[in-house]
Order: structure tokens, then C-alpha cells, then sequence
């Protein structure tokens, strides 16, 4: 077990689906390798470059040979992040209940009472899509279009508060 722990630090923090280097601190951590998954419980915090994760819960889904401990030939896939996730990638904050890593796209998925700020101002939705590349955010539940079709999503609303720069107060 602790050479799959060896090979597993070694693959996230060589992994390249950040941008750079990722480190994951948390307080519990347990493997299972016939389903190449790491879950990482209690207090999980991610720090990849400038940007930072929080969650309770966080599940890495790796591909590659299972028997390849030596973390050559894995990648990661997906990363799954559970209950109460804060991400701040010094632009913004962003806080849902559930979200998703896509590693080949770079792309993280966010859903379930999706709160974004930004200085004074903030966003809320039911899900969100935010390109770590680019840095910019995609709001997925758009309302009905003139057609009377949706864009995008389901639907439904979002409701966006814009601070004025210009108020004294």
C-alpha cells in the first residue's frame, strides 16, 4: 500500500491538468485500485498555481495501467468534488455544492446552489462551467431565449447583483 501511495503522490503532483503542479492536503485519504480511484475526505484543500479548492469531499479518477505503480503510464481523468466547495482563483470566488474536473479540457463543472463573487458583485445559478485556461465562466442554466427555447441548460433562472463602481457607499 505504501508504494501505491508513493505512486499516487507522484502522479498528482506531476500531473499536468493544472497548468502545474497540483498539492492536496486533507485528513483522510483511501485507494481503491481495481476502480483507479483516490478519495480524499475531511477538510480537502487543492492549491494548483493561483488557484485553490476547498471541499469536503474529492474524488480523483485516474486511467492508465493499474499494476503501473511507478505512475508512468496514468493520467488523471475526472476529479469529483462533494459538499460545501470554494474555489478561488484570485479573480473570483466561487461556491456550489457539487462540481466536476475535466482534466482533458481543463474545464471544472459546477452545480447545486452555484454562488460566484467578484469585488462587490455576484451571480447565482444552479450550474456553471469554468475554463481554467481562459479563466472564464459559462453560466449553463441561460433562461428561455425569444424563441422560447432554451440556449443552454434547463431553464432555469439567474439572478446577478453588478456592485456600482461609482457608489460612494
Amino acid at each position: 500500500m505504501l508504494n501505491f501511495i508513493k505512486f499516487l503522490t507522484l502522479v498528482l503532483l506531476t500531473c499536468n491538468c493544472f497548468a502545474t503542479n497540483i498539492v492536496i492536503d486533507s485528513l483522510k485519504m483511501s485507494v481503491d485500485i481495481d476502480n483507479q480511484v483516490a478519495t480524499y475526505t475531511d477538510e480537502v484543500v487543492v492549491n494548483s498555481g493561483h488557484h485553490r479548492l476547498e471541499c469536503n469531499k474529492m474524488e480523483v479518477f485516474y486511467g492508465g495501467n493499474k499494476n503501473d505503480f511507478d505512475g508512468q503510464n496514468l493520467s488523471i481523468n475526472k476529479i469529483k468534488f462533494h459538499d460545501k466547495i470554494v474555489m478561488n482563483d484570485n479573480l473570483r470566488v466561487i461556491n456550489a455544492d457539487k462540481g466536476e474536473y475535466i482534466a482533458k479540457e481543463r474545464i471544472v463543472y459546477f452545480w447545486d446552489n452555484v454562488l460566484i463573487k467578484e469585488g462587490g458583485s455576484y451571480l447565482e445559478a444552479d450550474k456553471i462551467k469554468y475554463d481554467m485556461k481562459k479563466e472564464l465562466v459559462t453560466i449553463l442554466n441561460m433562461p428561455n431565449n425569444h424563441l422560447g427555447k432554451s440556449t443552454q441548460g434547463d431553464g432555469k433562472r439567474v439572478r446577478i447583483i453588478i456592485e456600482d463602481k461609482n457608489d460612494s457607499n
